[in-house]
């Protein structure tokens, strides 16, 4: 009885009896491909976790950046204004600056506690003058819009 092997499906060397060695040929390309594929996909993960990673990163210094911006408090914008004996002129273009970065941020309450004490002397009274600068000027520039 003999029997007749089927030819191999992407070449014609089984016809010449070799058909074991490409089947082993083809067994061993296709463990090199999935090793390939495996090897992408990982170099895919690698990389969207390093993007997801960068996101945290960048999301963490945007949180630190506006808590850095909410934290100071009247008191902290103008102690070196204090310091320095400022005119009331700079002490309004600092309050339009903030009045700005109210509108850009679309603040529609805020909070006031008040001026905490300080060691230094006159820093209660010009913060208490600067927020109540700031605060009318908001309240302006929020009825006319």
């Amino acid at each position: 009885m003999v029997v007749v092997l089927p030819p191999c499906r992407c070449c014609c060397c089984c016809m010449g009896g070799r058909h074991g060695q490409c089947e082993q040929q083809h067994r061993e390309q296709q463990e090199q491909q999935q090793q390939q594929q495996q090897q992408q996909q990982q170099q895919r993960q690698q990389e969207q976790q390093q993007q997801q990673e960068q996101q945290q990163q960048q999301e963490q210094q945007q949180q630190q950046e506006q808590g850095r911006q909410q934290d100071g408090g009247s008191g902290e914008v103008c102690c070196p204004h204090c310091r320095s004996r400022s005119t009331c002129g700079e002490m309004c273009g600092m309050a339009e600056r903030v009045c700005a970065w109210l509108q850009q941020q679309q603040v529609g309450v805020v909070n006031v506690a008040g001026p905490r004490e300080s060691e230094q002397p006159g820093m209660t009274r010009a913060a208490r003058c600067f927020t109540a600068a700031l605060l009318l000027r908001w309240l302006q520039l929020k009825e006319t819009t």
